[in-house]
């Protein structure tokens, strides 16, 4: 099954319902990328999903682009510490 999520600078993807009904499921492995990441996109995405035992067993793969320096190193040592 492929699910793709869009979304730009400014409109943020409204992702919490959908990503709750998958942790309801079986879940092996999660694949994210994202053009860039910050601290703050970390902490109101991400971290939430810790929270759930299934995320949390779940193989973690990730893509992330630096955009031309947008990409929070702070983000970067965050997402390296959840591996």
């Amino acid at each position: 099954m492929i699910d793709l999520f869009l979304s730009f600078p400014g409109t943020p993807p409204q992702l919490h319902a959908r990503i709750e009904a998958y942790l309801t499921q079986r879940l092996n492995r999660c694949r994210h990328a994202f053009a860039y990441i910050s601290l703050h996109g970390m902490t109101a995405l991400i971290h939430p999903l810790m929270a759930s035992p299934v995320y949390a067993r779940a193989r973690k793969e990730w893509v992330v682009g630096l955009h031309n320096g947008v990409t929070e190193p702070a983000a970067l040592d965050d997402l390296a510490a959840m591996a």
